[in-house]
Parts: C-alpha cells; structure tokens; sequence
C-alpha cells in the first residue's frame, strides 16, 4: 500500500517509480539493481533493496520469480573441488565464472568446505544463517539426504 499525493492510504501496486522515491536514485538505478544488469556500489545497491523490501516491492516481485535480490549466498563444497587439477576442471571453470558472475552482480559468495563437522544438513544451514546468506548454492553434492536436509530447512 501506497500515500497518495494527498495523504491518502490506497490500495495500489508499489513499482519502480517507489522505490526509486524511496531509496532517492533514480528509477534506471532500481532496475539496475533488481536486475543485476549493471555494478552498482554496495551501499546504494543496499539502499534500493532495503526500500524495495519496506515497500513490499520484494515479496510481490520475488514470489514470480522475476528479479534476483540476493545479497549473500553460501557456496558449499567438498574439498576435492576447490582444488585446481587436470580432474576437477569443470567445477573449477564453474567456480571461476560464478566468482565473476557474483562480483560483477554484488552478490557475495561465502565459501564453505564440507569437511568434518560441516558436512550435515544442518550445519550448512546454520553456517548460512550465521553469515546471513539469502540462499545456499551446493557445487558437486549429490547425497540425496543432504540435500533434502537443507531443502527442508
């Protein structure tokens, strides 16, 4: 919901042109930011999805799936992968372009070996949590339970 000029509350789609009021950029720079089709400093890609968010821009955008708004994904993988080697090269040419597809996006990518006491369901999630993750990308896990795990999480 959205004031009016007039101070009235009235039932109303909030769009881009809010959100650019809301966050004081200009209405090119949202689209910038809610697409991921430009670099756009940290602090003002943070002021635009926090205004998009308040707004309830997000919520109706992100349930279309239209838009990307994360901010912070976990990448969790096993040992063996963040290894450059003759064997592993597809997941080290993967890792390679998502670093630069995340940068270039703002995204940060927490990393997160499975090894030892961080390799349960749980423990990925909790680490995402911790770091305040919008989502965990799993690179070279196929252990089903694992995988619903974290999906039921």
């Amino acid at each position: 919901m959205v004031k009016d000029t007039a101070g009235d509350k009235r039932d109303r789609k909030v769009g881009i042109k809010d959100v650019s009021r809301e966050a004081e950029v200009s209405i090119s720079t949202v689209s910038h930011v809610l697409n991921g089709t430009a670099s756009i400093s940290p602090a003002v890609r943070s002021r635009v999805l926090d205004a998009a968010r308040r707004l309830g821009y997000l919520a109706h955008r992100q349930a279309k799936a239209t838009i990307s708004a994360l901010e912070t994904v976990l990448l969790a993988v096993p040992p063996d992968t963040l290894t450059q080697s003759n064997i592993n090269l597809v997941s080290w040419t993967v890792l390679g372009s998502l670093g630069r597809e995340c940068e270039r996006r703002g995204i940060k990518l927490v990393p997160l070996r499975l090894e030892g006491d961080t390799n349960s369901a749980r423990a990925i999630v909790d680490n995402a949590r911790s770091a305040g993750a919008d989502g965990i990308l799993l690179l070279n896990v196929d252990r089903p339970e694992l995988i619903q795990g974290i999906a039921a999480s």
